[in-house]
């Protein structure tokens, strides 16, 4: 498989839905819009990955527990890989 940029998949995805969905001009800009959204959340560090999907399960939850949902979509998203952390050192002088 060919490497593409991301860019370079949004303007063909952009393509296709012009020309072979046939899509109104709005909702190719709509579409397109999102998708670039996507793809600027996607390039964010994954602790800010990690606390926007941790928001998303928790409204998830909470939406059920109040019984205004019947089912927690929010449980097949994964969670983004943090890499290991080494715990800070403390280091202290003898006077």
């Amino acid at each position: 498989m060919t490497k593409h940029s991301i860019d370079n998949l949004i303007d063909s995805f952009t393509v296709y839905l012009e020309v072979n969905k046939n899509y109104a001009k709005g909702t190719v800009e709509i579409y397109n819009y999102t998708i670039v959204r996507l793809a600027s959340w996607l390039k964010e560090a994954a602790t800010t990955r990690a606390r926007i999907v941790s928001a998303i399960k928790q409204f998830f939850k909470w939406a059920i527990k109040q019984q205004y949902l019947q089912y927690d979509v929010s449980q097949y998203i994964e969670n983004p890989k943090l890499g290991e952390w080494l715990p800070k050192v403390f280091h202290y002088k003898m006077q």
